[in-house]
């Protein structure tokens, strides 16, 4: 730090080395929070790590807008206890089957696997319910790009992220 004594959050992230496992996870968070440059970042960094493009689509990109759209969806059909978890679980618990039938469920097949929608929730403030649609369709768009063409694997997820994370005018 030199002189100065007090670092920021840049000067922590320049510093501090990343696993892939932390960057996919931010991955993540950058996408429900709309954040298209600290998106961009980090695909860079996992690309350059050497990440299939593939994987990254599917691990980090497509769950993340699929918790999104499903809450999103639910939250406009039905309340939703959103303030507190266990509530949050008690409401989806209390939905008919035929609106929780998609939703996913735990390994052994004991209930919703309701945390990661209940982490959405925030963020679906950040999305239209058209634009998650949108971003889904996308996210299967590029899946087939990237196993049919010879485009280059980076460029296509750049276009994804920029397609759904740019506000529309």
């Amino acid at each position: 730090l030199g002189e100065r004594r007090r670092a920021g959050l840049k000067t922590v992230q320049g510093l501090v080395s990343m696993s892939r496992a932390g960057v996919l996870w931010d991955l993540g968070n950058a996408i429900g929070k709309r954040d298209l440059p600290r998106a961009l970042e980090l695909l860079g960094t996992l690309m350059y790590q050497g990440q299939n493009a593939i994987g990254l689509l599917l691990a980090a990109i497509v769950p993340r807008v699929r918790s999104l759209l499903l809450i999103k969806d639910l939250g406009s059909r039905y309340k939703l206890n959103k303030f507190n978890y266990a509530g949050f679980c008690t409401s989806l618990e209390g939905l008919p089957s035929t609106a929780t039938g998609h939703l996913p469920r735990k390994k052994d097949g004991s209930g919703f696997n309701a945390y990661p929608l209940f982490l959405a929730l925030p963020e679906t403030g950040n999305f239209s319910l058209d634009e998650l649609h949108a971003a889904y369709k996308a996210c299967l768009a590029a899946n087939a790009k990237l196993v049919t063409s010879s485009l280059d694997p980076k460029l296509v997820l750049e276009r994804l992220l920029v397609g759904m994370l740019s506000k529309s005018s």
